[in-house]
């Protein structure tokens, strides 16, 4: 997704990008190479399978939802590289609780936003991202760009808050009830998280068949 196509989406103008002419053109080329007719539905179902390679699936829920575990099972399942931008963080020396708890908030959000925004412009990967990503607007564009966003929706009563200062001091409810709508408006699809990893992973590859 260029920049021009984020503005059209952003408009409710329709748009394309240029993958269907190649994919179109290719038919066309293989029709006169081996001088047979190929049907058209074939156009859509390598689109469809090139979209599922070349995009990225970007998990988003809230803290102690899951995320990285069902990163590596979907990383597993599909061949994608996972990508955790709450670990990309912690290569420059300090874990978020450390960054949050040291520095506040605002200073880990301003991180967070450098690590999505050099995450985004990859492709092919599963990105876990932190609970929190969905709290500013800017992040929005850098995972969509490239990706598919997925909202694991998981109970708070099931969510783990060890090591996530944020969970702690706020209240999971609390947090939760704030965060939801957030989630939601940055998801193209929402799935129920309360099952196990496998059941939650295997939910997310029927979603993503849906949405490409």
């Amino acid at each position: 997704m260029t920049g021009l196509l984020l503005d059209a989406e952003r408009l409710g103008i329709k748009y394309t990008n240029g993958l269907p002419m190649l994919v179109a053109q290719a038919k066309k080329a293989c029709e006169i190479f081996k001088n047979e007719k190929l049907p058209d539905s074939i156009i859509e179902d390598i689109l469809k399978k090139l979209r599922l390679q070349m995009m990225n699936v970007v998990l988003v829920g809230m803290p102690g939802c899951g995320k990285s575990t069902i990163g590596k099972l979907l990383s597993q399942s599909l061949g994608h590289e996972l990508t955790d931008t709450d670990e990309e963080i912690c290569k420059k020396g300090r874990t978020p609780s450390q960054i949050i708890t040291d520095d506040g908030e605002d200073a880990f959000r301003r991180i967070e936003h450098e690590a999505i925004d050099q995450t985004g412009k990859l492709s092919g990967k599963i990105i876990a991202t932190g609970g929190g990503a969905v709290t500013r607007n800017e992040n929005y564009e850098p995972l969509h760009q490239n990706g598919k966003i997925i909202f694991i929706n998981r109970s708070p009563e099931l969510l783990a808050t060890e090591d996530r200062p944020l969970s702690q001091r706020e209240g999971v409810m609390k947090l939760y009830n704030t965060r939801l709508p957030m989630y939601r408006r940055f998801a193209d699809a929402e799935v129920d998280g309360n099952g196990t990893p496998e059941e939650v992973a295997q939910k997310i590859i029927l979603a993503l068949k849906g949405i490409v």
